[in-house]
Protein backbone atom coordinates (compact mmCIF):
# COMPACT_ATOMS: atom_id res chain seq x y z
CA UNK A 1 0.00 0.00 0.00
CA UNK A 2 2.69 2.31 1.07
CA UNK A 3 4.35 1.53 -2.75
CA UNK A 4 0.94 2.03 -4.53
CA UNK A 5 1.01 5.39 -1.73
CA UNK A 6 4.21 6.95 -3.03
CA UNK A 7 3.20 6.54 -6.74
CA UNK A 8 0.13 8.04 -7.07
CA UNK A 9 1.49 11.02 -4.54
CA UNK A 10 4.99 11.05 -7.18
CA UNK A 11 2.94 11.32 -10.22
CA UNK A 12 0.84 14.42 -8.60
CA UNK A 13 -2.00 13.19 -6.46
CA UNK A 14 -2.65 14.53 -3.26
CA UNK A 15 -0.68 17.62 -3.35
CA UNK A 16 -1.90 19.83 -0.60
CA UNK A 17 -0.92 19.20 2.79
CA UNK A 18 -4.61 18.71 4.45
CA UNK A 19 -5.80 15.71 6.31
CA UNK A 20 -8.38 15.07 4.63
CA UNK A 21 -6.98 15.16 1.23
CA UNK A 22 -4.43 12.35 2.98
CA UNK A 23 -6.95 10.51 4.64
CA UNK A 24 -8.78 10.52 1.44
CA UNK A 25 -5.96 9.89 -0.47
CA UNK A 26 -5.12 6.37 1.97
CA UNK A 27 -8.53 5.22 2.08
CA UNK A 28 -8.40 5.10 -2.16
CA UNK A 29 -5.02 3.20 -1.70
CA UNK A 30 -6.82 1.15 0.60
CA UNK A 31 -10.01 0.11 -1.69
CA UNK A 32 -7.65 -0.29 -4.56
CA UNK A 33 -5.45 -2.78 -2.42
CA UNK A 34 -8.39 -4.75 -1.30
CA UNK A 35 -9.78 -4.60 -4.54
CA UNK A 36 -6.64 -5.88 -6.47
CA UNK A 37 -6.18 -8.70 -3.73
CA UNK A 38 -10.17 -10.07 -4.02
CA UNK A 39 -9.81 -9.90 -7.80
CA UNK A 40 -6.59 -11.86 -7.98
CA UNK A 41 -7.59 -14.85 -5.41
CA UNK A 42 -10.70 -14.84 -7.81
CA UNK A 43 -9.22 -15.48 -11.04
CA UNK A 44 -6.28 -17.80 -9.17
CA UNK A 45 -9.60 -19.92 -7.97
CA UNK A 46 -10.89 -20.08 -11.50
CA UNK A 47 -7.47 -21.03 -12.99
CA UNK A 48 -7.16 -24.10 -10.94
CA UNK A 49 -10.76 -25.02 -11.31
CA UNK A 50 -10.26 -24.58 -14.74
CA UNK A 51 -7.36 -27.21 -14.56
CA UNK A 52 -9.48 -29.76 -12.62
CA UNK A 53 -7.84 -29.00 -8.98
CA UNK A 54 -11.06 -29.47 -7.61
CA UNK A 55 -11.59 -32.74 -9.10
CA UNK A 56 -11.66 -35.95 -6.76
CA UNK A 57 -8.80 -38.35 -6.98
CA UNK A 58 -6.53 -35.88 -8.77
CA UNK A 59 -3.40 -36.77 -7.81
CA UNK A 60 -0.11 -34.35 -7.61
CA UNK A 61 2.55 -34.39 -10.62
CA UNK A 62 5.75 -35.11 -9.31
CA UNK A 63 9.14 -34.91 -12.37
CA UNK A 64 11.62 -36.25 -9.72
CA UNK A 65 11.58 -40.38 -9.36
CA UNK A 66 14.64 -41.94 -7.63
CA UNK A 67 16.40 -43.84 -10.15
CA UNK A 68 19.18 -45.90 -9.86
CA UNK A 69 21.72 -43.45 -11.43
CA UNK A 70 21.05 -40.96 -8.62
CA UNK A 71 21.98 -43.93 -6.23
CA UNK A 72 24.71 -44.68 -8.44
CA UNK A 73 26.18 -41.12 -7.78
CA UNK A 74 25.22 -40.67 -3.82
CA UNK A 75 26.95 -43.59 -3.69
CA UNK A 76 30.23 -42.59 -5.41
CA UNK A 77 30.25 -39.25 -3.35
CA UNK A 78 29.98 -40.68 -0.28
CA UNK A 79 32.42 -43.03 -1.30
CA UNK A 80 34.62 -40.87 -2.45
CA UNK A 81 34.24 -38.94 0.97
CA UNK A 82 35.01 -41.68 2.66
CA UNK A 83 38.12 -42.34 1.71
CA UNK A 84 39.68 -38.75 1.58
CA UNK A 85 38.16 -38.75 5.69
CA UNK A 86 40.51 -41.84 6.24
CA UNK A 87 43.18 -40.09 4.45
CA UNK A 88 42.68 -37.44 6.74
CA UNK A 89 45.88 -37.86 9.04
CA UNK A 90 47.98 -37.25 5.44
CA UNK A 91 46.43 -34.21 4.13
CA UNK A 92 45.63 -32.67 7.42
CA UNK A 93 46.38 -28.81 7.66
CA UNK A 94 46.99 -25.91 9.80
CA UNK A 95 44.51 -22.72 9.73
CA UNK A 96 47.80 -20.81 9.71
CA UNK A 97 49.68 -22.87 8.02
CA UNK A 98 53.55 -22.58 7.20
CA UNK A 99 54.64 -22.58 3.60
CA UNK A 100 56.20 -26.30 2.54
CA UNK A 101 55.15 -28.41 0.49
CA UNK A 102 51.47 -30.05 0.85
CA UNK A 103 51.48 -33.84 0.76
CA UNK A 104 48.47 -35.26 -0.65
CA UNK A 105 48.31 -39.05 -0.77
CA UNK A 106 47.57 -40.34 -4.10
CA UNK A 107 43.63 -41.58 -2.77
CA UNK A 108 42.99 -38.79 -1.13
CA UNK A 109 43.93 -37.03 -4.46
CA UNK A 110 41.96 -39.22 -6.72
CA UNK A 111 38.85 -39.06 -4.36
CA UNK A 112 39.29 -35.28 -4.39
CA UNK A 113 39.45 -35.37 -8.19
CA UNK A 114 36.60 -37.78 -8.50
CA UNK A 115 33.78 -36.08 -6.11
CA UNK A 116 34.92 -32.63 -7.91
CA UNK A 117 34.64 -34.05 -11.51
CA UNK A 118 31.68 -35.70 -11.10
CA UNK A 119 28.93 -33.19 -11.77
CA UNK A 120 30.73 -31.68 -14.32
CA UNK A 121 30.68 -35.25 -16.08
CA UNK A 122 27.20 -35.68 -15.51
CA UNK A 123 26.63 -32.22 -17.26
CA UNK A 124 28.87 -32.83 -20.43
CA UNK A 125 27.25 -36.25 -20.89
CA UNK A 126 23.56 -34.69 -20.36
CA UNK A 127 24.63 -31.61 -22.96
CA UNK A 128 25.82 -34.57 -25.86
CA UNK A 129 22.59 -36.57 -24.86
CA UNK A 130 21.03 -33.49 -25.67
CA UNK A 131 22.39 -32.59 -28.57
CA UNK A 132 22.37 -35.66 -30.22
CA UNK A 133 18.28 -36.06 -29.53
CA UNK A 134 18.21 -32.51 -30.28
CA UNK A 135 19.70 -32.66 -34.30
CA UNK A 136 17.90 -36.04 -34.91
CA UNK A 137 14.48 -34.46 -34.92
Amino acid sequence: MKAMHRAQKSIGFYATASYVDRLLGWMKVLFESLTWAFERSFQKNDAMRARGYHLKGKTVFQLYRFHVRDGVVIGMTVACIGLFCSQYAGTAFDYFPETKDVHLSAIAGWSVAICGLLPIAIDVKERWKWHYYNSKM
